[in-house]
């Protein structure tokens, strides 16, 4: 069963399990139910209390730099996407994995303090962005060395959002054939579309910044949007268990 209930401007959803099966109603206020579902006021009463804001944690979202490049134009899409997610209330934490040591990453040791810090960041995370030039058709092998060392199963119960930008769209697929199959192997089962974007999308400033055409910052908006929106049903649900 699916209920949504308005808790401080929040629209939220949540999902009850019953011995009936899964059905669909909605609180339109505080006492007015669907005419078409029966369920006991007492049981939405409860759960209404439940969801208070103090009982739901914020939602965490950590984004993956696989740039090997500090200052590189990806920067740019990392940046819009976590001023976007602060303003719909996420915790952001960043794991640049080209600032980790890199023989922690060529001889895979996971027990290294680095590693465990980064790889902790992933764990804790409701929602994980990650981020990567391409470079041969595919993410940068920095990253490859980084998702090696994330636990099995690692992004299980994780929404994953990719952004690429590659020099041309002659590399538009990279995403699906060279990213998701690793992100399947580690759990990962909701992996949104992602967002793929050509250099000349972003532009260099005299200032040193950076400036993100319309239709590139249009689709990034689209997609944090529709992460924010799942993560935050995502952890609803877990502060009704």
């Amino acid at each position: 069963m699916t209920f949504t209930s308005n808790v401080d401007s929040l629209f939220l959803s949540v999902v009850i399990w019953s011995e009936l099966g899964w059905r669909q109603f909605a609180i339109v206020n505080d006492e007015k139910l669907d005419r078409n579902v029966k369920i006991s006021y007492d049981i939405i009463q409860r759960a209404k209390k439940n969801l208070t804001k103090e009982n739901i944690d914020m939602p965490k979202v950590t984004i993956i730099n696989g740039s090997p490049t500090p200052g590189s134009r990806l920067t740019a899409m990392i940046e819009l996407a976590d001023q976007l997610l602060q303003k719909q209330g996420f915790e952001v934490n960043h794991v640049n994995v080209g600032e980790l040591p890199p023989e922690d990453l060529i001889h895979t040791k996971f027990e290294s303090e680095a590693i465990v810090k980064a790889n902790g960041l992933v764990a804790e995370a409701d929602a994980v962005i990650i981020a990567s030039p391409v470079y041969k058709a595919s993410y940068t092998g920095v990253l490859k060395t980084f998702l090696d060392l994330v636990p099995q199963k690692g992004l299980a119960g994780k929404i994953i959002l990719p952004l690429f930008i590659g020099g041309s769209l002659a590399h538009l697929l990279s995403i699906d054939y060279s990213l998701k199959p690793v992100l399947s192997a580690l759990g990962a089962r909701h992996i949104l579309g992602g967002v793929y974007a050509v250099d000349a999308y972003i532009a260099r400033t005299d200032q040193g910044g950076f400036e993100i055409n319309e239709e590139l910052a249009a689709r990034l908006e689209d997609n944090i949007a529709e992460l924010a929106e799942e993560t935050k049903r995502r952890v609803q649900y877990a502060a009704l268990k």
